[in-house]
């Protein structure tokens, strides 16, 4: 079974738009990020590698209510997502990233991630490729239209293999 080993915990003292990791240790197989917390509006939590903001995601969304299920595919983008789902002020929501190979320098990098919230989805999962094979030294995770809440955590774990 792999370890996760705890790199980075940051909890917000205020409102924040963008919490980022940089200087990430090289050491591990994989890495894991866990977001749970509030914001003040929007519906996007973006994640960005190395500060690359140029049209290189590609996103899979999967979401399903218990009775209806969908799905969309973006293409081009520049910025993966974590979430979907509306995190807001009075709806707390938790997402798990699980990102694959980040320091391989051969291959495009990949996330797997779930999303956990009260809002009427009973499941989300994003999946993410970012187009570029250098090794992912910096993360930054930001929301769309509003700023994460105080009190949200944001935590970057190493997996040992």
């Amino acid at each position: 079974m792999p370890a996760l080993v705890a790199l980075a915990n940051t909890t917000l003292g205020s409102n924040a738009t963008t919490v980022t990791f940089s200087s990430i240790s090289q050491a591990y197989q994989d890495l894991y990020l866990v977001v749970v917390g509030k914001a003040s509006a929007g519906y996007f939590s973006n994640i960005r590698f190395n500060g690359d903001s140029g049209a290189n995601y590609n996103v899979l969304r999967f979401t399903g209510t218990g009775t209806t299920v969908a799905s969309g595919v973006y293409a081009a983008a520049s910025r993966g997502l974590i979430s979907d789902l509306s995190m807001n002020s009075s709806i707390t929501g938790a997402a798990f990233v699980h990102i694959l190979d980040y320091a391989r320098t051969d291959k495009h990098k990949t996330t797997i991630g779930d999303v956990h919230a009260d809002n009427g989805y009973a499941i989300e999962m994003l999946c993410n490729r970012w187009a570029n094979t250098a090794a992912i030294t910096s993360i930054a995770i930001s929301n769309d239209a509003g700023t994460y809440q105080t009190g949200t955590t944001f935590a970057l774990y190493g997996v040992r293999g």
